[in-house]
């Protein structure tokens, strides 16, 4: 059976959802729209459906990230997954934001080396996850302040090994403070279309430990 992918990923301010199938993305569809995730997501999955002139009775796995990120978003993204699931036992491949962000990072720069995904948690701090040189899977995640990240990267400084910050709070340490001359940063948002090539992948791995269990690195709340 062709293995074809429905994504959606709702754990940030961008809402999208994409189709893939035979080795590519076949459709995709985003917006920035802050929140509610849940009178959107529902027409993206329409409209890719459409894009790609694939019915939706034709998927047969749904890929969703499950944090963290926004408490309200990360649930819409997981409740559609356990819907399509329920409704068409399809298998959920849930990934972790940080799982994704790291993996599209590795493959937009090339070289794998050691990374740190950021995301801006919106209260003055970010969620944080460390990446081993050629690891797939993160050697701890934490609730980091920026102004303390840097004491994470002294020891890549001493070393002049080169590492990574990837993920939406990239742009702001970038520009607030300093950093030694092996820190290279790539500001980016998790999408649908990377969830789906990531989801692909990962998938011909058997020791990926997919999910549909939310990530939560702090008790939620459910205004966000």
């Amino acid at each position: 059976m062709t293995k074809i992918i429905l994504a959606f990923e709702t754990s940030t301010s961008v809402c999208s959802a994409a189709i893939w199938g035979e080795g590519e993305v076949m459709a995709s569809e985003q917006e920035s729209i802050g929140y509610g995730h849940a009178s959107s997501l529902f027409s993206f999955v329409k409209n890719v459906s459409q894009k790609a002139r694939v019915p939706l009775e034709y998927i047969n796995h749904v890929a969703v990230t499950r944090g963290p990120g926004s408490f309200t978003g990360v649930r819409v993204g997981l409740a559609a997954a356990r819907g399509f699931s329920l409704a068409g036992n399809l298998p959920i491949l849930g990934m972790t934001t940080f799982d994704l962000l790291a993996y599209t990072a590795k493959k937009q720069m090339m070289e794998d080396h050691a990374k740190i995904v950021v995301m801006d948690t919106k209260r003055g701090d970010l969620y944080t996850a460390f990446y081993d040189i050629g690891q797939d899977l993160p050697s701890h995640t934490q609730i980091t302040k920026p102004e303390d990240l840097q004491a994470h990267v002294e020891p890549y400084k001493k070393s002049y090994t080169p590492i990574h910050i990837i993920g939406d709070g990239a742009a702001k340490l970038q520009t607030d403070y300093k950093w030694p001359m092996n820190v290279e940063f790539l500001p980016i948002f998790p999408n649908a279309s990377d969830l789906a090539i990531a989801a692909a992948h990962f998938h011909e791995t058997p020791s990926y430990p997919f999910s549909s269990d939310p990530l939560y690195l702090r008790p939620p709340k459910v205004y966000e």
